[in-house]
Formats: C-alpha cells, sequence, structure tokens
C-alpha cells in the first residue's frame, strides 16, 4: 500500500516503537499476515500522518526520543563493558 507505511517502514525511516506508540497511537488500517505466516496483522499507518509528524511540532519530540534511546543503549554498553572488568 503506497499510501501506508507498515511498522517496519517507520523503523527503516528512524522510528521506534515507543514513538510509533506515543505519537500514533492506533493504526489506520489492519491487513492479515501474509498467508502461511504465524505473525501479528500488519499494522499500517497512513502516510499523511507520519509525514505531518516528521514535519511538525511532533519533529523535536521525535528526535528527543530518539537521542534518549541513543543515550541508553550507551549507558547499557558502559555497563556491560565495566561489569566485564
Amino acid at each position: 500500500m503506497d499510501d501506508h507505511y507498515t511498522v517496519e517502514q517507520l523503523r527503516d525511516r528512524g522510528w521506534t516503537t515507543l514513538m510509533i506508540e506515543a505519537h500514533l497511537g492506533r493504526p489506520d488500517a489492519v491487513k492479515p499476515p501474509p498467508t502461511g505466516q504465524l505473525r501479528q496483522p500488519v499494522r499500517l499507518y497512513a502516510c499523511e500522518r507520519v509525514h505531518a509528524l516528521e514535519d511538525g511540532a511532533a519533529r523535536s519530540d521525535l528526535e528527543k526520543l530518539s537521542e534518549g534511546r541513543a543515550l541508553a543503549r550507551r549507558a547499557l554498553a558502559l555497563k556491560k563493558q565495566k561489569m566485564t572488568r
């Protein structure tokens, strides 16, 4: 669907699960999983909504969440490094 993004496509654009839940909420559409696969339904988010959030006021919030995630990863890596010494 060219007018919707999947969660995987949003992640490719830099979105995290937390960002999706906090800023996009419920999906605009849901389609069944690919045939023969025991997966969750595919959640679809309207491109217009995604672009509006990426370009609008929520952009700074998205950047802060992304920065926070990077800091948390760095802190975890330092903690693991300290534990192995």
